[in-house]
């Protein structure tokens, strides 16, 4: 993106969001603004920081929740010019480094972890990503946005936050933009898993408009084309990243999930051979690469029937 362009492109979400505040927005409108957002993740980068940055003001619900008695139509013109004029007066600001930045499409450069082990980074601009087992990823700082694709795995997110140079995610066809944020992205077949622990991200598909924006608490699992949200207590989120101190947390899981998340970090593979021993839940704390010890909780707590064969450890009913 090159710095006349990024402007043209901030100038353009300056005005959608100027315009669905005047009273004559349509359905029309509506729909030319989705397809003006779904054309380039840089629309969607560009809206969501223009967006979240003129909310955090509270001047958009200000213009938004007008009285009973509206202005007269040059009042309310005038208004909407003045909410034109500061958004883009914040879309001139947030540009103001991007000379610096000048799009490089070979400049990311490759992490990875092998099978069991984990790796913490630290970028040039203070971020820190942390790779959870088996996990690929590519981080490119050269560019109009800081970019991170997740090829595979699962990694957790510390943001440095920096408005004129937003981080985004790219993974499984979704786009996570950070709005000040910490967060884990897991990659898992035939789904993408997004968990917030501190402040907020824009999350939704990279070819379409965003779906949702996550908040602390928020965990989002996008299937195809399907986002669904849950919330809940900060803590599940927080068990889910015991691996970062290489251990596993186990509550009320059932034994195949359990035995599925070992295998994510050994070359030793659990197998669960019965359905009815694979719904015996289990609670417990367990280090990443000791899957013998959690065999021996399943016979000698469970009565469960282990047994070594070659590669595997086979887990069932006596």
């Amino acid at each position: 993106m090159s710095e006349l362009s990024a402007k043209d492109i901030n100038a353009q979400a300056a005005s959608w969001i100027a315009r669905s505040l005047h009273e004559s927005w349509s359905e029309r409108d509506r729909q030319a603004f989705d397809a003006w957002f779904a054309q380039s993740p840089s629309h969607q980068i560009a809206y969501w920081r223009l967006e979240s940055a003129w909310s955090e003001t509270n001047r958009l619900t200000a213009l938004r929740a007008q009285p009973e008695s509206a202005p007269s139509t040059a009042r309310a013109r005038s208004t909407i010019y003045k909410a034109v004029a500061a958004i883009m007066l914040v879309a001139a600001l947030g540009g103001l480094g991007q000379r610096y930045y000048e799009k490089t499409a070979n400049s990311a450069a490759t992490y990875s972890t092998p099978l069991g082990e984990r790796k913490l980074l630290t970028l040039a601009d203070g971020t820190q990503i942390e790779l959870n087992t088996d996990t690929e990823i590519k981080a490119s700082l050269i560019g109009a946005e800081r970019k991170i694709w997740i090829e595979k795995g699962e990694a957790y997110f510390r943001v440095k936050h920096d408005p004129a140079h937003p981080f985004v995610v790219v993974a499984a066809g979704q786009n996570i933009v950070d709005i000040g944020t910490e967060f884990v992205v897991r990659r898992m077949s035939g789904a993408l898993r997004v968990a917030v622990l501190e402040g907020r991200v824009g999350f939704g598909n990279a070819k379409g408009r965003a779906a949702e924006e996550l908040e602390s608490g928020d965990v989002a699992t996008a299937r195809n084309d399907s986002i669904s949200v849950t919330h809940g207590p900060l803590s599940d989120i927080v068990s889910g990243l015991s691996w970062r101190q290489g251990k596993l947390v186990f509550h009320h899981t059932p034994l195949l999930d359990a035995a599925a998340e070992f295998n994510r970090y050994n070359h030793e593979k659990l197998v669960v051979s019965d359905a009815a021993a694979g719904e015996i839940t289990i609670n417990g704390v367990f280090s990443t690469s000791d899957i013998h010890a959690f065999a021996r909780l399943a016979h000698a707590v469970l009565g469960l029937r282990v047994a070594e064969n070659g590669e595997a450890i086979v887990i069932s009913r006596e």
